[in-house]
Parts: structure tokens; C-alpha cells; sequence
């Protein structure tokens, strides 16, 4: 059977122009055919067999969750559902016809991807069930003031259970292939993100995107009430599954299902669909493939794996590392898998995208080294002819450095089925809120997820509990830990930052722009290493604290141990900022690492990040027990500025 490969985008969307590794976007004059013409000869070249975008404008409306129907869709049966004008729907619709056709002739096949259970606000409001239903969410980030793109058309939380509502999505998926027959098909996440509260969807238990399923609120709640709504939920994703699947069956399309959190249904889940594996780290990490992807081929289904290319554990860092993305081609060729299918993510501020000749490389040697391979070229020598013969060596051999970032993070602060990512605080201490706390057995990676086998901060604690007399020596000279992993990042990354402050040889123009997005990279990569190296000993130390007899000599002296390495977490944050700044005059996408808004509320700040960290500080500082957990917990709710989530303004 031949392997397949395809990219999974965010951004570029089909409804927006994007440049490339060639380099010549003004040369397109911003044309969006022409920008993704220029991306399917490129796809082409390395064999793609499939790209899958979005159908609405993610960089610029920024429908955050590429749910695309309205821009392309005329809803001639839910006249409310229309967000737009016929001529601007008439438009976008020859727009991605015709991306779509040249794909064919290139044999390039475009899809595109959606999540689930979305819709446009006014024609939820004109079914009263679904509205009742969807104004008694309560849901901390997606309660019914949130909407789901910058316009304000969309909304989530739609109880896919609703007769009206399941019918419109069929209606949906109908006309978009009738409108645009070049598609090839489709690819959908079921299940993820959004979650309708009534009663048929959850058993009667409260449920919100976020919400922790082992927290001990959820463990009051108890074993009976989480296995009705988990019932309820498999039922539900099961039949959003066979819904989509038979329409697009009946309109002779190719169907994804992107897995999620369903590797609890593996046993259950219809056969014959194609499944794309969701990375449980969403890294790119040493380590992989994801193991999981076994359990769905032992129970005989058919699978792609799905590799994050940069993903969220990068953050706004240029990397590249030839060696990576050899070992990780080795190890997809030899699973029996239908694909490959790389996750390139720019939301947030990521910057993994094919517009940097550094990450494009990444992207191309990965795909050069997939089944079916390619003629594989050599990021040295591109290296050499692109920043020139005396920088070009050193720059290769920086970027290489600054992927240590990336690659050793995710073994080192790992929160379970989700990896490192880089724009979600480590909490420091209190309930098991999420993103959880560096101090519960959540932050342990899979064995997998941990080849050098480093102990864990969840280990490092627990020796603490035991024998606090300890906490010195692990902070002063840790050994082969998640503490001395990122000391030694910082120091990898230190090193790439004096090799590329130390260019001193003349650089083109486009040379220069990409040294200067790796300097500003070496820099934040170095700092957010020096960050969480920090974080670890404050923590280990306010471990130590906690079992010292409070007020004794012991524990002022570790108490302010912790503050201190807590303080240097702060100032190593804070340092990030002007360099993510300078960063973004290049990527302007990066902005959305720094800035506050709406559409990065599932991404904390690094504003907002600040704020809980010095809030963090002061109660290291101040706060006296014997109530730890409970006083140390900082709700990040709070700390969010009124533009997101629940806080929005209507």
C-alpha cells in the first residue's frame, strides 16, 4: 500500500494568500490562487498527496477553530446562518474552486478541516431549543458571551443531540461540496473543544472544555456521574462520526477523523475510517511516534499518524534540526499506517511556517524523508548558499542549538496527554487547576516522552516529602533530572546565542531578516529555558518548606530560596518580551505571544503569564500554612483581561 502525506494547516488558509520558501509574494501581488498555486507545485514536488487547510480566513477573521462554512456557503434553507453577501460568498467560493482544481491537476488533493458543534450566533438564536440550551452553558472560556472568530458571526457549545442542529450540519457538509466539487473531501476533530451541557449530552453533570477529569472536583463528583457523561460524550462522538462519514461516503469524498481524546473508545469506534492519530503531546519532541497509534491498528483500524511540526511547545522560536526529522521519517515509515500527516501550526505566534527559510526546512526535509520519499537535499549546503559561505555553517549549527528548546522541553515539564507547551505556565503550586500543577503526578511524561530517562519534578518532590534535607543539593547540583536538562538547554541555547551575535559577515537582505528572527529566537529560547530551570528550584525548595516546622530557621531559609529562584523565573519572563517584540517585526504573527486578546484566550500571555507569576512571587513570599494548596492556588481566571472567554463584554 502506498503511504500518503499530507499538511494540516492553520494558516495558510484557503481564503488568504501566504508566501512560501520561494520568497515571492509580492511577486504574486498578494493574489491568493496565485500564493497557493506556488504551494501546490511545492507540495507537489515532495509528493503530497493532500493538503487540508481551513475554508475561512484564520490570519485575518481569525476563526480560531476552522469552522468555514458561512464564507463559502449560501444556507438557502437557514437564511439566518448568512454572514455574508452573495457576492463576497460568490468570491470566496471561485477563490477555493479554483485553488482546489489546480490541485487536481497536480494531484494534489485539497481538503480542509473543521472542529465541531459551531454555528452562526444569529441562527442559533433563531431556534429557541438550541439557544435555552446553549445560554445555560457555563463554561469558563466558551460560555455564551465567547464567540469563536474576530467577527462575531460564530459561536460553540451546539448540542449536536438537537434534531435542527444536526440536520443543519448535514445541510452544511452537503453544500460545500456542491458548491465547490474540486474538494476532495474532509477532515474533522469530533468531539473536541466545544461540549453542550444539556442533560442528553452529559448524564445531568456539569462539563466545560477545560475541566480537568481527574481533579479531586471531579472525584467528589463521583466514579458513577463521570462514566454517565463519558457514555454520553462516546455516544455523541460516535454518532457526529457515522453522521459526517455517510454524507461524505454518498458524495464520494475522503474522509479524516482526527482521534483526540477517544483512544478510550478505540474498541467502539466505527471501522473503515480513515483515523489521524492526535499526538498526545503535540510536540515535536524526541520520542515519537506516539505509541498510542498501536492500540488503534491492534483493534484494526485504519490510521494515519499526525506529526506537529513545531506545534505548541516551540512557541515563537525559529528551529531546525536535520537529525530530527530524519529519525522521525525512519519512524513513521515503519509503522503500517496509511500517512503522514504534518501539523503545521502558526496560532498563537508559532512561527513554524513554510514564510521562514529556517522552519520551511524543517518542513521540507520531513517530507523529503516520508514514504514516499524524495530526492532529499541538504540543510547544510542550504544552509551555506542562503546565509553565505562564512556565516551559513555557523547559523546551521545555531538553529540546531535552539532546537533544543523544543525537542528536550516536552520530557522535562510535561503535563500528561498534553506535553510542554510553551505558552501555558507551569502553576506552582495549589489545586489541580488546570493547566495543572508541577507538583501532581500529571506532570510525568510517558516513558516514551522521557528517552534519557531524566527524574522527573514529580519525583524530585516526592524525594523532597521525604527527606526535605535534600532540596540543597538538588537544586545546587542536580544530576540527570528535569532540573539539569534545563540547565542544559540554557546552556545549548546560550551558545547559539553567541555564535549568532558573533556574525559579523555582510548577509543579503533575506538573509539578514532570518539571522536576526534566530538571534531574537537563541535569545527568548535561552531565557524561557533559564525561566523554568528557575520555576523547578523554587518549587523543590518550597517543597522543603512545607515540611519544615513553620517559623523555624529551616524554613524561613527555604522559603526564601524559593522566593528568590521564583523572583529570577519573573525577570527571565519578563526578558522574553522585547525579544518576542523584535521577533515580531519579522513574524508579525508572533505578536499574539505577547498581546492580549481574544482569539489567544486558550494560550496565556505572556502578559497575562506575568501577571499570575508575580501574583505567584508574592505569595511565596507572604502566605502562611497549614492550607497550602487551597492558598497557594491562583485562579487564572481572574487574571484574564476582559476581552477573553467568559470576561468578554457582549
Amino acid at each position: 500500500m502506498k503511504k500518503k502525506k499530507a499538511i494540516w494547516w492553520f494558516f495558510p488558509s484557503l481564503l488568504e494568500p501566504c508566501d512560501g520558501p520561494w520568497g515571492k509574494l509580492s511577486d504574486f501581488g498578494h493574489d491568493t490562487v496565485l500564493t497557493w498555486k506556488a504551494i501546490i507545485d511545492w507540495a507537489a514536488k515532495l509528493k503530497v498527496d493532500h493538503l487540508i487547510p481551513g475554508i475561512e480566513p484564520y490570519q485575518t477573521d481569525r476563526v480560531y477553530n476552522q469552522w468555514g462554512f458561512h464564507y463559502v456557503c449560501y444556507f438557502p434553507e437557514d437564511p439566518e446562518a448568512r454572514c455574508f453577501d452573495d457576492e463576497t460568498i460568490r468570491r470566496n467560493i471561485a477563490t477555493v474552486r479554483a485553488i482546489a482544481a489546480y490541485g487536481r491537476e497536480r494531484n494534489v488533493g485539497i481538503m480542509f478541516h473543521h472542529y465541531n458543534l459551531m454555528a452562526p450566533e444569529r441562527w442559533v438564536q433563531a431556534h429557541p431549543n438550541l439557544q435555552a440550551k446553549y445560554e445555560g452553558i457555563h463554561d469558563p472560556v466558551w460560555g455564551h458571551r465567547s464567540r469563536n472568530d474576530r467577527l462575531g458571526n460564530l459561536v460553540a457549545n451546539i448540542c449536536w443531540n438537537d434534531p435542527e442542529y444536526k440536520a443543519f450540519m448535514q445541510r452544511c457538509w452537503n453544500e460545500v461540496f456542491v458548491n465547490i466539487p474540486e474538494m476532495a473531501g474532509a477532515m474533522i476533530t469530533a468531539g473536541e473543544f466545544s461540549h453542550c451541557g444539556c442533560d442528553k449530552c452529559t448524564g445531568g453533570t456539569p462539563v466545560y472544555v477545560l475541566q480537568d477529569t481527574d481533579s479531586p472536583e471531579e472525584a467528589a463528583r463521583g466514579a458513577a456521574a463521570k462514566k454517565v457523561r463519558d457514555e454520553k460524550r462516546a455516544e455523541m462522538s460516535i454518532d457526529l462520526i457515522n453522521t459526517f462519514t455517510g454524507i461524505l461516503r454518498n458524495l464520494d469524498k475522503e474522509i479524516i477523523v482526527r482521534s483526540w481524546f477517544m483512544a478510550g473508545l478505540v474498541d467502539r469506534l466505527p471501522k473503515g475510517v480513515a483515523y489521524a492519530s492526535k499526538y498526545s503531546v503535540f510536540d515535536a519532541c524526541w520520542g515519537g511516534p506516539d505509541p498510542v497509534i498501536h492500540n488503534w491498528l491492534a483493534a484494526g483500524h485504519k490510521m494515519w499518524e499526525t506529526v506537529a511540526i513545531e506545534a505548541e511547545n516551540c512557541g515563537p522560536i525559529l528551529w531546525h534540526d536535520e537529525e530530527w526529522n530524519k529519525v522521525t521519517a525512519e519512524r513513521n515509515n515503519a509503522l503500517d499506517i496509511q500517512g503522514c500527516i504534518i501539523h503545521i501550526n502558526t496560532q498563537w505566534g508559532h512561527v513554524g511556517h513554510i514564510a521562514s527559510f529556517t522552519a520551511s526546512r524543517n518542513i521540507t526535509r520531513l517530507l523529503e524523508g516520508l514514504e514516499q520519499p524524495t530526492e532529499s537535499g541538504s540543510s547544510k549546503d542550504e544552509f551555506l548558499s542562503f546565509f553565505g559561505p562564512e556565516a551559513g555553517e555557523s547559523v546551521f549549527r545555531a538553529a540546531k542549538l535552539i532546537a533544543t528548546f523544543p525537542l528536550h522541553m516536552t520530557s522535562v515539564v510535561h503535563l500528561a496527554r498534553e506535553g510542554f507547551s510553551f505558552g501555558m505556565p507551569p502553576w506552582f503550586d495549589g489545586a489541580w487547576r488546570w493547566p495543572g500543577v508541577l507538583g501532581s503526578p500529571r506532570y510525568q511524561p510517558e516513558p516514551w516522552a522521557n528517552p534519557d530517562g531524566l527524574t522527573t519534578i514529580y519525583e524530585l518532590l516526592q524525594s523532597v516529602a521525604t527527606n526535605p534535607g535534600l532540596y540543597t543539593e538538588m537544586i545546587a547540583s542536580p544530576k540527570h533530572s528535569a532540573i539539569s536538562r534545563c540547565d542544559e538547554i540554557q546552556g545549548w541555547c546560550q551558545e547559539a546565542v553567541e555564535i549568532l551575535e558573533s556574525i559579523r559577515s555582510p548577509l543579503s537582505m533575506p538573509a539578514k531578516s532570518e539571522w536576526s528572527a534566530l538571534r531574537a529566537s537563541a535569545h527568548i529560547a535561552k531565557l524561557a529555558a533559564t525561566e523554568h530551570t528557575s520555576v523547578l528550584r523554587a518549587r523543590v525548595a518550597w517543597e522543603a518548606f512545607k515540611c519544615f516546622p513553620e517559623g523555624g530557621i529551616l524554613a524561613i531559609e527555604a522559603r526564601e530560596t524559593a522566593a528568590m529562584w521564583y523572583e529570577k523565573s519573573v525577570d527571565a519572563l519578563n526578558a522574553q518580551i522585547p525579544w518576542a517584540l523584535e521577533l515580531a517585526k519579522i513574524y508579525p504573527d508572533v505578536m499574539h505571544h505577547i498581546v492580549e486578546s481574544h482569539e489567544t484566550f486558550n494560550r496565556l500571555t505572556m502578559a497575562t503569564r506575568l501577571r499570575l507569576r508575580r501574583e505567584e512571587l508574592f505569595r511565596i513570599r507572604t502566605i502562611s500554612g497549614p492550607d497550602w494548596q487551597s492558598k497557594m492556588t491562583v485562579e487564572f481566571w481572574p487574571h484574564l483581561p476582559n476581552t477573553i472567554g467568559s470576561n468578554a463584554a457582549h
